[in-house]
């Protein structure tokens, strides 16, 4: 078997996607781009109002309507019905709304301008560049921000999905810009293979 033995592994030749045709489709978005996975927050969905069921059943008991075996049984159902959920942070929720609107709008014009091509969404394999111009030196995590971008594009109906027979390649890239401009920008190349 030819390939290459790294640790003690052994490595297939890397397979090499052969791509006749593809567009490329830049947008642009501005402002800071908050990291999807570092804003997830956590939160406990319920049926009903638990807290506020248990209070009543255990007044129930105090009163004698109901027995402490049924207080039990009637408890652990209550509990039951409780399970952990992670949400999105509102401002990441906000940036995504306003964010999908550019998307769209900016994705119209190239609808229009490859209209001969026979573009049309989402794309079903793709490459994306992300490049992030910033104001300022502070830490940001690239992969963040890149997942958010990709669920993004996804969301608007820019691409099939996200997975990684749709959206291979990829690269996020980003340098400061302090003095060259005002505010930070995001350049996101789709390099759409087949549409």
């Amino acid at each position: 078997m030819a390939g290459r033995g790294i640790h003690g592994f052994r490595l297939p030749p890397r397979k090499v996607r052969v791509r006749e045709k593809y567009l490329n489709i830049t947008f642009v978005l501005p402002g800071f781009i908050p990291s999807k996975k570092n804003r997830q927050i956590p939160i406990i969905v319920k049926k009903g109002e638990t807290i506020n069921e248990v209070s009543g059943l255990i007044d129930q008991c105090r009163k004698g309507q109901i027995n402490f075996d049924q207080l039990h049984d009637l408890v652990i159902g209550a509990i039951q019905n409780l399970r952990a959920a992670i949400v999105n942070s509102s401002e990441y929720q906000e940036w995504e709304k306003g964010a999908k609107e550019l998307v769209l709008q900016q994705a119209a014009t190239f609808a229009e301008t490859y209209r001969k091509q026979n573009l049309s969404f989402p794309i079903k394999q793709a490459k994306v560049k992300i490049y992030h111009y910033w104001t300022d030196n502070n830490i940001r995590d690239n992969s963040g921000k890149a997942e958010g971008i990709h669920d993004l594009l996804v969301s608007a109906g820019i691409l099939l999905d996200d997975s990684w027979q749709c959206l291979t390649p990829n690269e996020a890239d980003a340098e400061l810009y302090k003095g060259e401009i005002i505010k930070p920008l995001t350049e996101v190349t789709v390099i759409a293979y087949n549409w």
